[in-house]
C-alpha cells in the first residue's frame, strides 16, 4: 500500500476532529456542567473517517485517470462531496429550513480534512 496514502488515511480524519472539536469547545465553552473532551472531537472523527472511506478514496482513483489539475479538481470536487454529504445527513434529521444553518459548524473540519489528505496525497517535494 502506498505509504502516502496510509499517512493520510490516519491524519486526515484526526485534523477533521481536532477543527470540529475546536469549533464545538468554543462555542459551549459558557456551559455548565462541560461535556467530556472526547464529545467534542469524536463526531468530526467519524464523519472525516466514514467520508474519507466512502468519497475521497474513490475520487481518488477516479482522478488517476485525468492528466492535469489533479489537486485542484481534488479539492473542488471533495468539497461539493462534502457539502452534499452534510446536506443530505442534516436533511435526514431535522426540518429543511434548519439545514443550511446546521451545515455550518461541519464546513470547517470538511475543509481541513481535504486539506490535509490532498497535501499528503498530492504534495511533492521537488516541485
Amino acid at each position: 500500500m502506498n505509504p502516502r496514502l496510509v499517512l493520510a488515511m490516519i491524519v486526515a480524519p484526526v485534523a477533521a476532529a481536532l477543527a470540529y472539536g475546536s469549533l464545538l469547545y468554543w462555542q459551549f465553552q459558557e456551559m455548565q456542567p462541560k461535556p467530556e473532551n472526547a464529545a467534542f472531537f469524536f463526531p468530526g472523527f467519524l464523519a472525516g473517517l466514514l467520508f474519507e472511506v466512502f468519497a475521497l478514496l474513490p475520487l481518488l482513483l477516479v482522478l488517476r485517470r485525468v492528466p492535469k489539475g489533479r489537486p485542484i479538481l481534488f479539492a473542488v470536487v471533495g468539497f461539493l462531496l462534502w457539502a452534499l454529504f452534510i446536506f443530505a445527513f442534516n436533511a435526514m434529521v431535522m426540518p429543511l429550513e434548519y439545514v443550511l444553518r446546521a451545515m455550518v459548524p461541519m464546513l470547517p473540519p470538511g475543509v481541513a480534512l481535504l486539506l490535509v489528505f490532498g497535501a499528503a496525497m498530492y504534495w511533492r517535494a521537488d516541485a
